[in-house]
C-alpha cells in the first residue's frame, strides 16, 4: 500500500498514490509472478505484507479474500483492455 508518494507502471502508463494498493497479483499467483514493473515516480513510503501473513488474514476474514479477488480481476481486465483495445473487452448484448 502506498502511504505517500506515487508509484508508476510504465507498461500501462498508470500510477497509484496514497491509499492505493499494488502488487497483489504477485502475492496470489502460484509462481509469484508480477505483471507490471513498479517504479517510484516520487519519494514513496510503502506498507508491505508477506504472502503468509496475507494468507492468514484472508483465512480469518473471507470478505478480505473477496476484496482481493475483485481487485485482481478488475486490474487484469483493465490491463487486458489497454493491451488489446477497449472495444474488444466490451461484452456483446445477449
Amino acid at each position: 500500500m502506498v502511504v505517500s508518494g506515487e508509484v508508476r507502471f510504465p507498461e500501462i502508463d498508470r500510477g497509484v498514490s496514497a491509499g492505493e494498493l499494488f502488487g497483489e497479483i504477485g502475492l496470489f499467483s502460484l509462481e509469484r509472478r508480477r505483471t507490471q514493473t513498479a517504479q517510484a515516480a516520487t519519494d514513496v513510503d510503502l506498507l508491505w505484507i508477506s504472502d503468509g501473513a496475507l494468507r492468514k488474514l484472508c483465512e480469518r476474514n473471507p470478505g478480505l479474500s473477496l476484496y482481493f479477488l475483485r481487485l485482481t480481476a478488475t486490474r487484469m481486465t483493465e490491463n487486458a483492455a489497454r493491451t488489446i483495445g477497449v472495444g474488444a473487452m466490451t461484452p456483446s448484448p445477449a
